[in-house]
């Protein structure tokens, strides 16, 4: 007989920049980059189903089983980061406050630049990445499939889609601003994620000024080179023959450790040091860091990170109030919607096993699984009518 998203409860465990700063989320992502890790984890937790959603700002863990106990579930994360994670900055949701936090979440409410769409990204990359491994399976699907459409939702009803802004974009205006109309004359891009790629399309735009892609392989540095007009360098030709001339470090790649050692970077900071020449600014936005922490307040060098586009991020909420309480009414129709789906389905599911058992027992797997698929289905239909 199938099983079917309404008979798994829905649970969240995790935290965000919120809770432990954007340094502490950096061991913890780092633990699961490979899916081993997170099977252990599966594993750990005792859970049928497994999403890991690991972004700059956040690494939260949406599970379903059959029942869900939000002590165990707790005390089983802690135990399996090893205090990296420590239990009271854990956030643990079950049921529908999961859901909507998940809405809330895809629906970039909850990010740190609140209207940005890498999220939508991210969270669509997350639930394909456990399905293709095994770890996700119907329940989440639905789940996930759900948020994505309420995202959609947000960002054609509300104007938090009318002017796309993301940490990215937070970056590039610093970075303006620090420049000026000309531009920095080199510009070191590391790493080929949704945020290099937007700074480089950026940096494209000035008419002077070199820009030097970097990657562990060559390959996809060369990639960006010739589309955003510059010259590809693998991350072990950097470490060996480091340019001379730096005005810009941006880095943005999800290494579990700095790619950037101060090294590196020495020449370039040298060359700038007791010449009158402007600090070379260097934008980590990895997480964990990019860059050796060393340098930070070293002379020569600004060094920009999560933590320091704050004010900007603060503002941009503050900005979209209104927008975001419209935002927030949405999220909570349509995860309250999914619950009431969840609840109609998993009744009809019991119901309709029971009849196929009683009185149907003569009927063959195939025949008794189109019952009970046609059963949940109508059950869903019903649930979603509007309220009187």
């Amino acid at each position: 007989m199938v099983s079917t998203p309404g008979e798994y409860q829905v649970g969240l465990i995790g935290t965000s920049f919120r809770q432990v700063g954007f340094e502490g989320l950096g061991p913890a992502t780092a633990a699961l980059t490979d899916y081993v890790r997170r099977a252990a984890l599966k594993e750990a937790l005792g859970v049928c189903e497994l999403v890991v959603l690991a972004t700059c700002n956040r690494l939260e863990c949406y599970v379903a089983a059959a029942k869900l106990d939000a002590q165990r579930l707790r005390a089983s994360a802690a135990k399996f980061f090893r205090g990296e994670l420590r239990a009271d900055l854990l956030q643990v949701e079950l049921g529908r406050p999961a859901v909507e936090h998940l809405f809330a979440v895809v629906s970039s409410l909850d990010s740190f630049v609140v209207g940005e769409t890498d999220v939508v990204r991210q969270v669509r990359r997350a639930i394909e990445s456990a399905q293709a491994e095994g770890l996700a399976r119907e329940a989440l699907g639905h789940v996930f499939d759900r948020a994505l459409q309420c995202a959609r939702r947000v960002h054609t009803e509300t104007a938090l889609g009318s002017t796309p802004v993301s940490v990215a974009t937070l970056a590039v205006q610093k970075i303006q601003r620090h420049f000026g109309e000309l531009g920095p004359s080199v510009s070191l891009l590391v790493g080929t994620g949704d945020m290099t790629r937007k700074v480089g399309a950026a940096m494209a735009r000035y008419e002077q000024g070199e820009r030097i892609f970097v990657n562990r392989t060559l390959a996809g540095a060369e990639e960006l080179a010739e589309r955003f007009q510059g010259r590809a360098m693998s991350l072990e030709q950097l470490h060996r023959d480091p340019p001379r001339e730096i005005d810009l470090v941006f880095s943005a790649t999800s290494a579990s450790e700095p790619v950037i050692p101060a090294e590196t970077l020495a020449p370039a900071i040298a060359a700038r040091v007791g010449c009158g020449r402007a600090p070379m600014i260097v934008c980590d936005l990895g997480v964990p860091r990019d860059v050796d922490p060393s340098l930070e307040g070293r002379e020569g060098i600004v060094l920009l990170a999560l933590e320091h586009l704050e004010v900007l991020a603060e503002l941009n909420r503050t900005r979209l109030e209104d927008e975001l309480d419209a935002a927030r009414a949405i999220v909570r129709d349509l995860s309250t919607r999914l619950s009431r789906e969840r609840r109609f389905r998993a009744l009809a599911d019991r119901s309709t096993q029971a009849i196929l058992e009683s009185r149907l027992a003569h009927l063959d797997p195939q025949d008794r699984d189109a019952i009970l698929k046609f059963a949940t289905g109508l059950a869903e239909r019903f649930a979603r009518q509007p309220d009187e």
